[in-house]
């Protein structure tokens, strides 16, 4: 009787662990009654959620398969499937990793929104599709095979834990906003063998502080490193012959740049709220612009083009006959400018719009001031039936004739125009040629100047850049807009840990009893 009882309590034994496992076993297994198929396709997914693994009799996944079922931890493909569909595992806000078995072809934004993915090895493939990873947000880490030859535009838009990432020397072409707002990411090198991108590829990556440019690149397309305000230099490769707008608008760390012999056409707003750009460096033969005291000039050094919006004071060449239009657009620190050398004929519209420029010095040479929008100086120097007085008494602005009987003498509130004046009072700027000191009148540095033309907006939904403008010379200036947006994914993360089960109580139950009942057959035993 003993015996049998041993038996029967031994079969239970068996019976309450399976069944205290039995939950495990319910969230893991592969129960193919839970997928909907056509044929070889997955097209559905109607179970638990949890760890799950597609059939091995699957040769694709359909677009949207799984879309939107934020109950999915993991998935695992096997070798069988060779294809996955557009937006098929979009929105699986609970989805943390993902194991490929083998190559496979993916469609665009088959893991857009996973909000929740760490992690992905990617297996054999060829292209990382438009959108694939945008806004995975917790993927730290993705290994890019070798092998791909191309990037989608926005692949990994939004992946803001992406601290590191190599791209293998096989890929020729990256798409628009590729890495946008990837704002973990602090290095990344672009290989030579990458002959095309598209706008916005690094736009909004704001931790980045090293940047390699392919050498292979023929142009720096538009807002390209826009927003990169931890970036402080950047190394321009020789072969680019055109830099796009607002390419490096709002690098805000950027204190100098050279721009190489190579280039060809400059966009100007490409610099547009770089408020510590101070200086800019041509190298020596370039045919179409050159550099005097860190602003650009055309090659000629005749017409200034652009004066970085960093620069304090700008000595002007001695070639200049033009001061071209936007020189000076918003520059906000240079306050005094002395045009001294009869050669300059022609200041352009514009030339000083928004600028911070208070006091300037007209030469009797200049025959013609275009209009200037947003700015409002403190007094024009000049000469008597100049151009320069009728341009001011156009404009209802302060004019100081710099020659006959009436030569000024300025007062205690007055401007000094130069050296030859008399000391100015104590609440009078003193600018001074070489070393500005504007004093209790020089306006104080603002905190983020930007370019006419250019703005940045922040908002819950993305970001926004605009840049506008028009032409002057070799300078160009073209509009540019691109909506860079942070993804939007779903909060519906699943809940964590293992919830109270009555089973677990039972199966306890039956362990001690049957424990209880051991020791009790050895102390009986032990007495016989």
């Amino acid at each position: 009787m003993k015996k049998l009882f041993g038996r029967c309590f031994s079969v239970l034994l068996v019976l309450a662990v399976a069944f205290a496992l039995y939950p495990a076993w319910e969230v893991n297994a592969t129960d193919l009654t839970d997928f909907t198929m056509e044929g070889t396709v997955v097209t559905g997914y109607t179970g638990p959620g949890g760890n799950i693994t597609i059939p091995s009799t699957a040769t694709a996944i359909a677009d949207n398969a799984f879309a939107g079922n934020g109950s999915i931890t993991s998935v695992a493909i096997p070798a069988s499937v060779t294809s996955i569909g557009n937006y098929s595992f979009s929105g699986c806000t609970g989805l943390g990793s993902v194991t490929f078995g083998g190559g496979v072809s993916l469609g665009g934004g088959v893991f857009y929104g996973c909000s929740s993915l760490g992690y992905v090895e990617l297996p054999a493939i060829t292209s990382i599709p438009t959108e694939t990873f945008y806004g995975c947000s917790s993927l730290a880490s993705v290994a890019i095979p070798e092998g791909v030859t191309f990037i989608g535009a926005q692949a990994f838009n939004g992946c803001t834990s992406l601290g590191s990432l190599a791209i293998p020397s096989t890929v020729s072409e990256i798409g628009s906003s590729a890495f946008n707002n990837c704002t973990g990411l602090s290095s990344i090198a672009i290989p030579s063998s990458v002959t095309s991108m598209g706008s916005g590829v690094l736009a909004g990556c704001s931790g980045l502080t090293s940047v390699t440019l392919s050498d292979s690149m023929s142009s720096i397309p538009e807002l390209t490193l826009y927003g990169c305000s931890s970036l402080s230099g950047i190394n321009i490769p020789g072969a680019v012959s055109s830099i796009g707008s607002q390419a490096f608008g709002n690098c805000s760390g950027m204190s100098s740049i050279t721009i190489p012999a190579s280039v060809s056409s400059m966009d100007m707003s490409a610099f547009n709220g770089c408020n510590n750009l101070a200086e800019i460096n041509v190298e020596s033969g370039n045919g179409s612009y050159a550099s005097h005291d860190g602003a650009v000039y055309n090659a000629s050094l005749t017409q200034l083009i652009y004066c970085p919006i960093g620069k304090s004071s700008l000595e002007l060449s001695p070639n200049i006959t033009t001061i071209g239009a936007a020189a000076f657009s918003n520059c906000p620190y240079v306050y005094e400018l002395k045009i001294e050398d009869d050669s300059v004929t022609t200041i352009e519209a514009d030339a000083f719009t928004g600028s911070g420029i208070g006091s300037v010095r007209i030469p009797k040479s200049v025959t013609s001031i275009g209009s200037q929008s947003s700015w409002t100086p403190d007094v024009i120097y000049g000469y008597k039936n100049s151009q320069a007085e009728q341009f001011a008494d156009d404009n209802g602005y302060i004019f100081s004739p710099l020659d006959g009987d009436d030569d000024p003498d300025p007062g205690e509130d007055d401007p000094d125009p130069g050296e030859d004046d008399p000391d100015p009072g104590e609440d009078d700027p003193d600018p001074g040629e070489d070393d500005p000191d504007p004093g209790k009148k020089d306006p104080t540095k603002p905190t983020n100047p930007s370019k006419p033309g250019g703005s940045n907006s922040t908002g819950t939904s993305g970001t926004t850049q605009t840049g506008t403008g028009g032409t002057s010379g070799n300078r160009t200036t073209t509009s540019a807009s691109r909506s860079m947006g942070t993804a939007q994914v779903g909060s519906n993360t699943p809940k964590t840990g293992v919830p109270f089960d009555a089973r677990y109580l039972l199966c306890a139950g039956v362990f001690l009893t049957g424990a209880y009942l051991v020791i009790s057959k050895k102390k009986a035993g032990g007495k016989a």
